[in-house]
């Protein structure tokens, strides 16, 4: 749940911003052996798109603070358990 959250040089809010100045949609899922990348862009779009998700899988931001705030989520998921 990490991967689209930014690039080294690009915080997540940046990221998510230059995406939708393409008009870029993009999904990100991770399974126990699998991680999955889907995107739809705009034909015109397709070069900045693919380079600004390469940036993402190549040097992904991955902050501690961002990591603990997903964890905590992900434990009190957990722990309500389902409904």
């Amino acid at each position: 749940s990490m991967l689209d959250q930014g690039t080294k040089d690009l915080s997540a809010t940046e990221f998510t911003e230059a995406l939708e100045a393409m008009g870029v949609q993009l999904g990100t899922g991770a399974g126990v052996d699998t991680t999955t990348i889907g995107f739809r862009s705009l034909v015109r779009n397709l070069e900045p798109a693919l380079g600004l998700v390469g940036r993402m899988l190549a040097s992904p931001r991955l902050d501690p603070e961002d990591f603990r705030e997903k964890k905590t989520l992900q434990l009190a998921g957990l722990v309500q358990g389902p409904d």
